[in-house]
């Protein structure tokens, strides 16, 4: 199964491979310390807060636009800076998304 955001599904790969290895080798052979996986588990948890924010953002965007491509701009209003502020968010998430990313150790 992938990842909620295709960015974060080699960080999903590696986590599941590290768990059943885990579970397999460790867990049910009665050793129940857990923290063998937690480095990219953190990894992969911080690339998919960063991804649900950025998605929501879009989202927010494209019904921001839709509303005023339909309501203002059919009607001649050309000033785009009814979603100007979410646009600029949403850029804004989108390069710490991608500076994240850069950045993980995997």
């Amino acid at each position: 199964m992938n990842s909620i955001g295709k960015s974060c599904n080699d960080l999903k790969e590696q986590y599941d491979e590290c768990f059943k290895l885990w579970f397999t080798e460790k867990f049910l052979k009665g050793y129940i310390n857990d923290d063998t996986c937690s480095p990219v588990f953190k990894l992969y948890q911080q690339c998919v807060k960063v991804n649900i924010n950025s998605h929501s953002l879009k989202e927010e965007y494209d019904a921001c636009f839709n509303t005023w491509f339909s309501q203002k701009f059919l009607r001649g209003d050309h000033n785009d800076e009814m979603c100007a502020h979410l646009l600029k968010v949403y850029k804004q998430c989108v390069e710490v998304l991608y500076a994240t990313l850069n950045t993980l150790k995997y």
